[in-house]
């Protein structure tokens, strides 16, 4: 599933060790792109294109997975 918020590509490997490179995800790190969100709105900038824009994003919950 790729997420319309952030566009990561949940493996389901990767919520146990945030710092585990994902392939799907051009080898960043679920902690890299989580960071990345907070930066620019999305995992990765070149995937900005296709995220929601900030204010779809408002009418979602934003609660990150804990460990």
């Amino acid at each position: 599933m790729i997420c319309p918020i952030c566009f990561w590509e949940d493996e389901g490997e990767d919520v146990d060790d945030l710092d585990q490179e994902s392939s799907p995800n051009h080898g960043i790190t679920l902690r890299e792109a989580r960071l990345n969100f907070k930066e620019f709105g999305a995992g990765e900038l070149k995937m900005k294109k296709h995220v929601f824009p900030e204010s779809k994003r408002k009418q979602f919950d934003y609660n990150p997975r804990s460990l």
